[in-house]
Formats: C-alpha cells, sequence, structure tokens
C-alpha cells in the first residue's frame, strides 16, 4: 500500500505544479482552483495509505 501513497504524493506535487504555471499564466481562475483542490486531494489519498494499518489475519 506504501507504492500507492508515494503515487499519489507524486501526483500531488504534478497538480501543485501545474496550479503554478496556471496562476503565473492567467491568474487564480476556477482552472487553478480545480487544480489546487485535485492536488490536496491527491496529498490527502497520499497521507491516508501511509497511514492505513496493514491488513491482519484472522486465522
Amino acid at each position: 500500500m506504501k507504492m500507492i501513497g508515494f503515487f499519489y504524493f507524486i501526483l500531488g506535487f504534478l497538480f501543485v505544479f501545474l496550479t503554478y504555471q496556471q496562476v503565473e499564466a492567467n491568474g487564480w481562475g476556477f482552472f487553478a482552483f480545480l487544480l489546487a483542490f485535485m492536488a490536496t486531494f491527491d496529498f490527502f489519498l497520499g497521507w491516508r495509505s501511509f497511514r492505513r494499518k496493514p491488513p491482519t489475519s484472522s486465522n
């Protein structure tokens, strides 16, 4: 599950970069806020996957 967390963090950083590019080009419009929200959501999912406990066997 840790690999999925890294994937979400990489996506989060990608969306942060795209947000920065969008704001530099056009200012804070709807699309920039959408990209920032997507980055925040990806960071949340990555953090949650790191904090998730591994499944235990019920045997």
